[in-house]
């Protein structure tokens, strides 16, 4: 079976991007601000977003863009990976 990105996202200096496109950006809020007015934004429904770590956060962030406007029937769920990477592994949760 062979493996193909499909769709792509990016959150970097506190702009949410899908495709190189700009969906929300606040470069005046910390972190934890940009993320819930980011989780407004999309209008997703999940109150357990705000007892997550920052980490965790910016996961459900990049699946709500990945995963919106997509049947659920297009992909096997066998077929779908989410791939996060970034700059300092956990140091944020280490240093928490």
């Amino acid at each position: 079976m062979a493996a193909f990105i499909t769709r792509y996202c990016s959150i970097r200096q506190l702009t949410l991007k899908e495709a190189g496109s700009t969906l929300f950006t606040e470069p005046s809020l910390s972190l934890d601000d940009f993320s819930e007015q980011a989780f407004k934004h999309l209008g997703v429904q999940y109150p357990k977003f705000y007892k997550m770590d920052r980490t965790s956060r910016l996961g459900i962030l990049s699946v709500e863009v990945l995963l919106r406007n997509i049947a659920s029937d297009t992909f096997a769920p066998a077929s779908v990976a989410v791939v996060v990477s970034n700059a300092h592994a956990s140091l944020d949760t280490d240093r928490r």
